[in-house]
């Protein structure tokens, strides 16, 4: 019939002739297609194995895999059950994998692919080792991991014994206390290290005078490292007896003849030389003599026996009170200037008591003057100093000047002495009186005085009216070395003066002059007034260069020396109390010597320095000092060493 024509023309275009869709694409329509909308499902058998991905084959590109084809072990689902190499061969430990899907030891189900490591030493994820901290190097029986903490020391493993080594054998996190060498001595005290502070102290070390007895830790304590006596110090620290506490280095030293501070001797004056059971700072004054001692009986010996001051008192009366009595010489015990120790004055007595009187003590002509009087002519009762001038041609008053109403004097010049060999001779105290005259006249006189004289020379001239510029000048024996020279300011000045030590007894000679030879005449007369006096108490004894040859000196007294180098010093030792202040007063320059003076005070060691005065030149030192405990101190007198010939005779006056 005509249904389903399209009837709008000649032939059978435009009928409704509907072909089979094959919407994937993949060649079979959607009749046949198992799923037309995904093409990797088709009838198609590419691998040829008699099963299409329709057929439910799960890998069409291998003919090993389709659906119930036999389960190799390949490492794919060969009958695409989902599940690899299944039923080809046994799970022994049941961790669902066998050798054939890579279990490296089917009998421990903690080891197959991808199984966590554990610190077992076993490979439990199969990958061929084992976890990297899951080995024993050193075949101590104990893993990194088990905490092993030094897997190439076969000593060190948790529970290992500790043993002397410094290291943590046991693994503890430390080594034991005893197992460290705090002080880098190279030993450890579990190694016998007795002292792990100290790296003097450790075995085998050599014995020290250190405080730690036992240096070497030998268990024994050096015997000369103790302070037996508890004064601080041991025998290896230099105490020289450490049984008394009262002897060791420092120690001031006692009069008690022991080394109290270890120098090696007693004190200087810790002897007893004479024997006589007393020492020079026991107050022994001659520790030569055994027969002298501070309070030893006195005997007529004409020594000062007791010490005291005196000689042989308490031997018999001393009725003029001079310290000696007829047991000691006294020649004349009424008379206080008479005695054997005294010296010669101009009183016509033998004062020395030496049996013999100076012939210039007497008075022939009975004026009551001698010649060491100053009477110029002693055959004339009406010459003698003092005499009134009554213009007869005679010097009267002994002057030196014939009819003058001048100035005083003992004794004129008797030119020509213008030569120490023509010196007119005076005794101090005297005063002698001269003229410069003519113009260029050098009037010279000569004395004598004992040892360590302190002498003074006083021009009077200008003062009185005369027109002499005076200059003096000193020499010594010899009459040619000068020993000072000293003039005046100039017109309206004062007159030349000076003052003088001469340590040695002598004759000495002073010239006077005008300072210029121009000028001299009638007008330049002068007077020259010379004294002397026993100055020292103490006079050095050399060598006295360490304070330990000390000379001792006392209170309100005078000690005198030469410094004659560079290189001497004069020590001189005193007692003083605690509380007492002393007074020392150098005179060097002042006393004309050309000492450039110092003067130092030194405690009782003799090193410890308590005052030292070095004035500038040309002054002298001058101090006082207050004493803190009793004791003998000591005095040092030296050159300042600042000029080059500043050497000489000096005097300390000590009160």
């Amino acid at each position: 019939d005509d249904t389903g024509d399209d009837d709008t023309g000649d032939d059978d275009t435009g009928d409704d002739d509907t072909s089979p869709v094959d919407a994937d694409g993949d060649g079979w329509d959607e009749s046949v297609d198992c799923d037309d909308n995904d093409a990797s499902l088709n009838h198609d058998d590419a691998d040829g194995d008699g099963s299409s991905t329709c057929d439910g084959d799960c890998d069409d590109g291998n003919s090993t895999v389709f659906p119930d084809a036999v389960e190799q072990c390949d490492g794919l689902d060969n009958d695409c059950d989902g599940t690899v190499d299944e039923d080809t061969g046994d799970d022994g430990d049941g961790d669902g994998y066998n050798a054939c899907n890579g279990d490296c030891n089917d009998q421990d189900a903690w080891v197959y692919p991808g199984a966590p490591e554990i610190c077992d030493g076993v490979d439990n994820d199969c990958d061929g080792a084992p976890g990297v901290d899951e080995v024993d190097n050193d075949g101590d029986g104990v893993l990194a991991c088990d905490g092993d903490c030094d897997d190439n020391n076969a000593s060190l493993f948790p529970g290992a014994p500790e043993i002397c080594d410094g290291l943590d054998n046991d693994c503890s996190g430390a080594p034991d206390a005893d197992e460290v060498d705090s002080d880098a001595d190279t030993y450890m005290e579990c190694e016998g290290d007795c002292n792990d502070a100290s790296n003097a102290v450790y075995p085998g070390a050599q014995q020290l005078c250190d405080g730690f007895l036992d240096n070497d830790c030998d268990g024994t304590n050096d015997a000369n490292e103790s302070d037996d006596d508890g004064d601080g110090y041991t025998e290896c620290g230099q105490d020289c007896d450490d049984a008394d506490a009262n002897v060791h280095p420092n120690h001031p030293e006692l009069c008690n003849g022991i080394d109290d501070d270890c120098t090696g001797a007693p004190g200087p004056q810790e002897v007893d030389a004479d024997g006589d059971g007393q020492m020079v700072c026991e107050d022994d004054c001659d520790d030569s003599d055994a027969s002298v001692g501070d309070g030893f009986p006195e005997q007529c010996d004409q020594i000062d026996n007791d010490c005291d001051g005196q000689v042989d008192e308490d031997t018999g009366a001393d009725n003029d009170g001079d310290g000696y009595n007829a047991c000691a010489g006294d020649c004349d015990d009424g008379d206080a200037n008479t005695n054997p120790g005294a010296t010669e004055i101009c009183d016509g007595q033998d004062n020395d008591c030496d049996g013999n009187l100076p012939g210039d003590e007497a008075d022939a002509d009975g004026d009551g003057w001698s010649e060491c009087d100053g009477d110029c002519d002693d055959t004339n009762g009406n010459v003698y100093p003092g005499a009134d001038e009554i213009g007869n041609g005679i010097d009267d008053d002994c002057n030196g000047l014939v009819d003058d109403l001048g100035l005083p004097c003992n004794y004129p010049e008797v030119e020509s002495n213008d030569d120490y060999q023509l010196a007119d001779g005076m005794l101090p105290p005297a005063t002698r009186c001269g003229t410069i005259d003519p113009a260029g006249d050098e009037d010279w006189y000569g004395f004598t005085v004992g040892q360590w004289s302190l002498v003074t020379f006083d021009i009077d001239a200008e003062s009185e009216g005369s027109l002499l510029w005076s200059e003096i000048s000193i020499y010594s024996d010899d009459g040619s070395t000068v020993l000072g020279t000293y003039d005046d300011d100039g017109a309206g000045g004062e007159d030349a003066e000076a003052a003088l030590i001469l340590p040695s007894a002598g004759t000495y000679y002073v010239e006077v002059t005008d300072e210029s030879p121009s000028y001299g005449g009638p007008d330049y007369f002068y007077s020259l007034s010379v004294t002397s006096s026993q100055a020292c108490d103490t006079v050095e004894v050399e060598s006295n260069d360490e304070y330990y040859y000390a000379d001792p000196v006392v209170t309100n007294g005078v000690a005198c020396g030469y410094i004659d180098s560079w290189l001497d010093d004069d020590w001189f030792s005193f007692f003083a109390a605690a509380g007492e202040t002393w007074t020392f007063d150098m005179d060097a320059y002042e006393n004309g010597s050309t000492l450039n003076a110092q003067l130092g005070l030194y405690d009782t060691d003799g090193t410890t320095q308590l005052e030292l005065d070095e004035p500038y030149w040309p002054n002298d030192p001058l101090f006082s000092y207050t004493f803190a405990s009793d004791g003998y101190y000591y005095l040092e007198a030296a050159s300042d060493l600042i000029l080059i010939d500043d050497f000489g005779p000096y005097m300390i006056y000590i009160y």
